[in-house]
């Protein structure tokens, strides 16, 4: 049964006998430039293999020198494209920070692995029963590192869906990731203004042609109440000089998940039903004519000659002051955590490792050689003018009390957990810079849940763990470096928590891992350098991922690989078992400590675990039982 046709090829559903699964086969369509499809066939297959991330289709298998080439893709069920979301039913607010922040991470992982999708639309997002967006179709996708033997674009020629293209793809220029990046921003406006905004069609209300002038509406015409931070965002991804735009998709991720964590999305979004309402047709996207691309170039071209890179307005917000602390009153443990949560958001802007770094290179000779107290009275009076100094001192002592009630919500919990992970980072750098935390400490309260763990200390039999190896070189160390893993983990696990935990070497002091699973569950994890030496590992792995080959239901040897040089180590931490699903996203990112060390040779997380523990659901993170 045909569930897709485009412009290159046509996709069909089918089954794998030897799997007993459906999957889905795209096959080339006869064309007078064969040879290039099949080339830029081959060059999709590359670049799906190239990408690991849960917000990127999978490839299964393919067979690019059969008399009829195909790739065989995951089938997602029951898929609709992300413009039936947007069209059909407006989401929330919520759930759509959610969405976009997931495409824009998996936007963002292609873009460090130097590939540019150069066709992002909303046709190009999946979307399947579980509501997780997927990227799809790289058939015009090109990398950045690495040199294309054969130039498949010719000169002059527009590539992509006109409706959804930067100005200089328009204009037939070169594309890179910050094209992507305006593609990305016409589907978010869309996203939030739930209608066809820059569709080619009759629904379009900005044509191509205006975009390159510099007309664009408001996104509050459509959507009056969207925040102020999206419409900055909004403004920095639209602008018409790509200098000015985020160099590529990793800033504009990040602020998303940070909008999202504000807005208190902290949990999956309630699902909502995108089949309940009916429409009077199917919703599709019409496929240009080459031939008019082409033709419609020139015009193009000289139209972005007369309007320049002008006429777009960057929007521009000022920074405010925070708000007066609040007035601190005895109370119990929920309502102070809860007071605390809501600073904590509001302050997350001005709260993070960029202030912490300019402080500390400012008052360096004070942190390396001043007087102690001096030092910490600097992080002091900036938690005092957050507002959270009072709040941190109040909780302090309901910590664990808090963490171990049951009757609050897990969610809740794991939610704060996750915000106090920005003041976690002013603790690691007092603790590496030899200074007394000048607040009650935020580590180690949340019972078992911050519990330290040294996986070479664990009984591991009658675990089920899945391990992913990086490719040589992906795995080194690189400031500010991030890593996206994902794992297929079975839905009856009932797993009560599990431990996410990597194998190191030749790691320095001065560094933290910031470890987030599945958008929902964020930690602060450090590698202890002057620990002992530990043990190989050997466990039973459901899977084994390793330069793209899968073993299944084998056993593992971590730290096992004589070939590696420098100290060896794990890094670990305990995640509840309710963050987890059946598709599990783990990003990783290396943090620098300020005033650390300068940097770290042939560092690296060679392998990334997850081992499911125990059976039911975790009720109680202080208990030792779990």
């Amino acid at each position: 049964m045909e569930i897709g046709h485009g412009g290159m090829g046509v996709v069909w559903l089918a089954r794998q006998q030897s799997l007993d699964r459906r999957v889905a086969i795209k096959l080339l369509l006869p064309g007078e430039d064969a040879m290039v499809d099949l080339r830029r066939f081959r060059r999709e297959a590359r670049h799906v293999q190239e990408l690991s991330h849960p917000g990127v289709v999978r490839l299964l298998d393919h067979d690019l020198d059969a008399p009829e080439p195909y790739l065989v893709f995951e089938y997602i069920e029951d898929a609709h494209t992300l413009a039936h979301v947007i069209f059909v039913e407006r989401p929330p607010l919520g759930v759509a920070l959610s969405l976009a922040s997931e495409v824009a991470d998996a936007l963002a992982h292609a873009h460090e692995r130097g590939i540019v999708h150069r066709d992002i639309k909303p046709g190009n997002v999946l979307l399947g029963a579980d509501r997780r967006p997927r990227l799809i179709d790289l058939g015009l996708a090109r990398s950045l590192l690495r040199e294309e033997s054969v130039q498949l674009t010719r000169s002059g020629e527009i590539v992509g869906t006109m409706a959804y293209m930067s100005p200089e793809q328009m204009t037939a220029a070169p594309a890179d990731r910050r094209s992507d990046v305006y593609s990305f921003g016409l589907v978010l406006y869309e996203l939030f203004a739930g209608r066809f905004v820059f569709s080619g069609d009759e629904h379009g209300v900005v044509k191509p042609l205006q975009r390159l002038s510099g007309v664009m509406p408001p996104i509050t015409d459509f959507a009056p109440d969207t925040p102020p931070r999206l419409i900055a965002l909004l403004a920095r991804c639209l602008a018409l000089d790509p200098d000015a735009r985020p160099p590529s998709a990793r800033p504009v991720a990040e602020e998303l998940a940070e909008m999202l964590l504000v807005s208190g999305a902290l949990t999956a979004p309630p699902p909502f039903d995108i089949k309940r309402v009916e429409v009077s047709g199917p919703i599709t996207e019409r496929l240009p004519d080459p031939r008019a691309t082409r033709r419609l170039a020139a015009g193009l071209t000289l139209a972005a000659t007369l309007a320049g890179l002008a006429g777009a307005a960057l929007l521009k917000h000022a920074r405010h002051s925070p708000a007066p602390p609040p007035i601190v009153r005895p109370a119990g443990a929920l309502e102070v955590a809860r007071r605390l949560a809501a600073r904590l958001d509001t302050v997350r802007g001005e709260l993070d490792e960029r202030w912490l770094a300019a402080c500390a290179h400012e008052h360096a000779a004070l942190f390396r050689h001043g007087p102690a107290p001096a030092a910490a009275d600097l992080l002091r009076e900036r938690m005092t003018a957050l507002g959270l100094l009072p709040l941190l001192s109040e909780f302090g002592p309901l910590a664990s009390a808090y963490y171990a009630d049951a009757s609050i919500p897990e969610a809740e919990r794991w939610g704060l957990r996750s915000s106090l992970c920005d003041v976690e980072l002013f603790e690691l750098f007092c603790d590496d810079r030899g200074l007394a935390v000048p607040w009650p400490t935020v580590r180690g309260r949340a019972g078992a849940w911050d519990a330290p763990v040294d996986p070479a200390t664990l009984d591991l039999s009658g675990t089920q763990s899945w391990i992913a190896v990086e490719s040589w070189y992906e795995d080194r160390f690189r400031e500010g470096a991030t890593g996206n893993v994902a794992f297929e983990l079975p839905t009856d696990a009932g797993a009560r928590r599990a431990l996410i935990w990597f194998s190191t070497t030749a790691w320095t002091p001065g560094f933290a891992i910031e470890v987030l699973v599945n958008r929902r569950f964020r930690r602060l994890v450090t590698v202890d350098p002057r620990a002992p030496e530990p043990r190989a590992i050997e466990l039973a792995a459901r899977e084994r991922r390793d330069a793209g080959a899968v073993t299944r239901d084998a056993r593992a040897t971590l730290l096992g690989d004589p070939s590696w040089h420098g100290r060896r180590g794990y890094v670990a931490t305990w995640v509840p078992g309710g963050v987890l699903a059946r598709d599990t996203a783990v990003r990783y990112r290396i943090i620098a400590l300020p005033l650390g060390s300068s940097g770290m040779i042939d560092a690296s997380l060679r392998e990334r675990v997850v081992t499911l523990w125990g059976s039911g659901t975790l009720t109680s993170p202080a208990s030792g039982s779990q």
